[in-house]
Parts: structure tokens; sequence; C-alpha cells
């Protein structure tokens, strides 16, 4: 699959070379071989072959949830106001 960049990616690999032109393709699908999959492929096959470095994000293979659950709600909302009780002092 061409470069593969998921939880993975460094800072350092995103910048690969501030003279070079980077891109991150971010998809969702669970199969590979789909129309989804068939666009990817042609896109970054497209952006190699015209010099840029590219990078692919599965958010499914990630098992991304995009569906804030109650507890990172609340974990959220905690953070904050710690954050804001420190910006203002009290």
């Amino acid at each position: 699959m061409g470069n593969q960049c998921t939880t993975a990616c460094k800072k350092n690999q995103l910048t690969h070379g501030m003279d070079e032109r980077n891109v991150l393709i971010v998809y969702a699908h669970h199969d590979d071989h789909s129309f989804v999959g068939a666009v990817r492929d042609l896109v970054r096959d497209t952006l190699q072959k015209r010099g840029f470095y590219v990078f692919e994000s599965s958010l499914y293979e990630m098992k991304f949830n995009p569906v804030m659950s109650i507890k990172e709600f609340m974990i959220d909302l905690e953070d904050n106001n710690e954050n804001e009780i420190s910006e203002n002092g009290f």
C-alpha cells in the first residue's frame, strides 16, 4: 500500500524534507479492493509519479470512532476546566 502512515506517524516522517511536497491521504473503508481503495491507489500513484512524498492513514485500521464517549467528554471537560483555572489564576 505505498508509504503507510497510521497512528505510528512521527513528526519527522511528516516533514520528510522541507523542500519536498508531502501529502497525507486519509481514508476510511474496510475493503482495500473497493472503489474507495482504487481511488486512493490512483491518487497515491499519480502524486508519487509527480514527485510528492505520500503518506496514508486508514481510519478503519486505526479503529477510529468519530463519536465521543461520555467518559472521553468528561475527561476533556475536566482538562479544559483545569486549563481555565491555571490561566485565570483561580
